[in-house]
C-alpha cells in the first residue's frame, strides 16, 4: 500500500518536470528581452562602465544584488586555512540554464550538485525564489556567483552561461531558446557546453542537443577546456615504485561478475552477450539484470557490493555506448579500485590504452566471439602468473576514481580564466572530438536478437 501512494504520488511531479512546454521556458526566458537594451534600466548603467567592467568583473546592478544578498557567508571555496588569504582580483557570476534545481530523473551526477548547492546557497530575486552560490576560488584570486535561472535579465548580467547541465529539463528547448538568448543577451558572454553523459545516450534521447553552439566545453574527453573524467591513472616517482609481490588471485572466490541497473537501454548488444559468455563461463550477475545481490539491499555503490566484487577474478565493465574515453564508474571503482581484473567494453581498445593502467584490461575486441573470450579467461583462472600479470602496475601508479565526476560547486572556479579574455569563435557540438569519438550518431538502441550482427569495435 505504502508503495503505492509513493507512485501515485510521484507521476504529477513526473509529468510537471518532463513535460514543461517548450514555449513557457522560451518565454520565461525572453520575458525582460526588451529591458536589456542599452538604453534602458540596469544595462544603460552597464553599458557606460564597460570599461570599468574590464578591470572588475561584477559591477552590473543585477551583479551587485547577488553580491548583497550573498554576503560572505558561503562555506565553498575556503582554502586550507579557512578564508581566502589573497585580495581576489575579479568577481565573476556564472549562471546554469535551467528553470529550476530539480533533479535530473537520467543523470544522477545532477543530484548530488543539487543537494549541495541547495544546502549552501542563499535565495535571492523577485518572492526570492532563486538561488545563488558565493565561491571564493584562491587560485584564480576571484569571487565567482553561480545563479540557477533561465531569465534575461540575470543570464544578461552573467560572464559565462552553462547549458546542458540538465538536458532532461530543456528537452528540446534547445533549439528555440539559445538563438534568441544570444541575439538578445550581451556579445561577450562565454557559453560553456556541459556533458558527462555519452554523446549516444544524448542524442537517442535528443538529437537537437548535437546543434548546440558554444565557446568552451566540460566533458569528460580529453579535449574538452575543462575535463571531468570518470577517473584517472597517474604512475608514480621512481622512487615511489612499491616492491610488493602480493598475490592477487588469493582469496578469489567468483570468476566472474557484472552488476547493471540498465538491461535494455544501450546502443550494442551489451545484455544478450552477457548471456552468450554466461554458456561457456560462470557469471554472476548482480542489479536489475540479474538475481545475484549484494546484501542488505543493492546499491550500485555500496561498500558492500564492492567488497563482494573484490572476491571475483574478473568484472564486466561494459558501458552501455560505443564512444572513445566514455570509461565510467564500472571500470575505476567496480574494477580497478575493487581489485578486479576489467573486461572492457565501449570504446576503441586504443581509447583504453592511453587512459588506463598498461596491462589492466583485457579488451572484448581482440576476440572472435564470446566463446574465446572466455576459453582465455579460464587461461588466466588456471595460471596465477599470468593473472597477477594483470595486477603488476598496482606497484607503478595510482587510481584517482569517483562514483561520477566531481560534479561540486570548486567546478565552477575553473570557468573564471576563460572569462577574462574576449569569446572565441563558437563551436558546435556536433563537430567536437567529444561527439567524434562515438562510433555512430546520433545513437540508436541495441534491438533484441542483434548479437548475430555485432561486430566489436576494435
Amino acid at each position: 500500500m505504502v508503495r503505492t501512494r509513493l507512485r501515485l504520488y510521484y507521476i504529477p511531479v513526473f509529468l510537471a518536470t518532463a513535460l514543461i512546454p517548450t514555449w513557457l521556458i522560451v518565454s520565461n526566458a525572453l520575458r525582460y528581452v526588451p529591458a536589456i537594451s542599452p538604453r534602458r534600466g540596469f544595462l544603460a548603467q552597464r553599458a557606460r562602465n564597460e570599461s570599468e567592467r574590464q578591470e572588475d568583473r561584477g559591477t552590473s546592478v543585477i551583479q551587485h544584488e547577488i553580491s548583497y544578498q550573498l554576503g560572505n557567508s558561503s562555506e565553498f571555496g575556503h582554502n586550507s586555512r579557512g578564508s581566502l588569504n589573497v585580495t581576489p582580483k575579479c568577481n565573476t557570476t556564472v549562471a546554469i540554464l535551467v528553470p529550476s534545481l530539480l533533479p535530473g530523473l537520467l543523470w544522477r551526477e545532477y543530484k548530488q550538485f543539487v543537494d549541495q548547492f541547495k544546502r549552501h546557497s542563499t535565495p535571492f530575486g523577485r518572492g526570492k525564489k532563486l538561488r545563488s552560490l558565493h565561491l571564493e576560488c584562491p587560485r584564480q584570486r576571484c569571487n565567482v556567483h553561480v545563479l540557477v535561472t533561465v531569465e534575461a535579465r540575470y543570464l544578461n548580467a552573467s560572464d559565462a552561461i552553462i547549458v546542458n547541465m540538465n538536458p532532461q529539463h530543456m528537452k528540446r528547448k534547445h533549439p528555440k531558446l539559445l538563438p534568441h538568448l544570444r541575439r538578445a543577451l550581451n556579445p561577450k558572454i562565454h557559453w560553456v557546453f556541459y556533458g558527462v553523459e555519452s554523446p549516444q545516450r544524448m542524442t537517442y534521447w535528443d538529437r537537437s542537443i548535437s546543434e548546440i553552439e558554444y565557446h568552451h566545453s566540460i566533458t569528460y574527453h580529453s579535449e574538452a577546456d575543462i575535463e571531468l573524467p570518470y577517473g584517472k591513472y597517474s604512475p608514480n616517482l621512481l622512487d615511489q615504485v612499491t616492491s610488493s609481490k602480493r598475490d592477487w588471485s588469493a582469496n578469489k572466490t567468483g570468476l566472474v561478475a557484472w552488476m547493471a541497473s540498465n538491461c535494455k537501454n544501450t546502443h550494442w548488444p551489451r545484455l544478450e552477450f552477457v548471456n552468450e559468455l554466461k554458456r561457456h563461463v560462470p557469471v554472476d550477475v548482480y542489479g536489475k539484470c540479474g538475481t545475484a545481490k549484494c546484501l542488505p539491499i543493492f546499491d550500485a555503490f555500496a561498500r558492500n557490493c564492492k567488497r563482494v566484487l573484490a572476491q571475483y577474478k574478473f568484472y564486466l565493465a561494459l558501458e552501455n555506448s560505443e564512444c572513445d574515453e566514455y570509461i565510467t564508474e564500472k571500470l575505476w571503482d567496480n574494477a580497478l579500485n575493487a581489485g578486479t581484473v576489467p573486461v572492457v567494453y565501449g570504446g576503441r581498445k586504443e581509447a583504453y590504452q592511453r587512459l588506463l593502467p598498461p596491462k589492466s584490461f583485457i579488451h572484448v575486441g581482440d576476440f572472435n566471439s564470446a566463446k574465446a573470450l572466455a576459453a582465455y579467461l579460464q587461461l588466466l583462472h588456471s595460471n596465477n602468473s599470468m593473472y597477477n600479470a594483470y595486477h603488476a602496475w598496482r606497484k607503478y601508479g595510482n587510481l584517482q576514481a569517483t562514483q561520477y565526476p566531481p560534479l561540486d560547486p570548486q567546478l565552477f572556479c575553473k570557468v573564471v580564466p576563460f572569462t577574462l579574455a574576449p569569446p572565441p569563435q563558437f563551436k558546435v557540438a556536433k563537430n567536437s572530438g567529444y561527439f567524434k569519438s562515438c562510433r555512430r550518431l546520433p545513437g540508436v538502441m541495441a534491438e533484441r536478437g542483434s548479437l548475430k550482427l555485432f561486430v566489436p569495435w576494435k
